[in-house]
């Protein structure tokens, strides 16, 4: 791009000059995050959906073919898979939330093309194991990740 017209699109974007773009980041194709408990407040939060627009955009094809391709195998009903995720994440919250076996935790799901990704912090196994065969057993969910940790109080 010539000098000029880098001027002028830094002058029009408000940027100072010769800085680049911020890469802030998004949540940027609405995926459900879903907090269940906030016991332990040194837990950091996860960074759950967010991504920068170019980490977006990397993305989207990837995601509209993943998402089609389990209607065309006969494997969803909806016509694509990331279409579940809001039913999911209210299911989850409804069974989940506010159970007084999650005292002490602070956990968080992320939920992604049918997938339930589990983060934060637990006092026990016995929590992740309880907030996984929980997920397991909702309708549509198609696999539970757990990157929790254990951690005492």
């Amino acid at each position: 791009m010539p000098r000029t017209h880098w001027r002028l699109l830094t002058l029009l974007l408000g940027l100072p000059w010769g800085q680049a773009a911020p890469t802030e980041r998004h949540n940027w194709f609405n995926e459900p995050i879903v907090q269940l408990s906030s016991e332990l407040p040194d837990c950091p939060a996860p960074d759950g959906p967010l991504l920068t627009e170019e980490q977006m955009r990397a993305q989207a094809h990837d995601r509209i073919e993943r998402g089609t391709t389990c209607y065309l195998a006969h494997e969803c009903r909806y016509a694509n898979a990331y279409s579940y995720d809001p039913e999911i994440a209210e299911a989850a919250r409804q069974r989940l939330q506010d159970k007084p076996l999650l005292r002490g935790s602070t956990l968080w799901l992320t939920v992604q093309r049918r997938f339930v990704r589990i983060e934060g912090c637990a006092t026990s196994q016995r929590q992740l194991d309880y907030v996984a065969r929980t997920l397991r057993g909702l309708p549509d969910v198609q696999q539970v990740e757990i990157y929790a940790r254990v951690r005492l109080r």
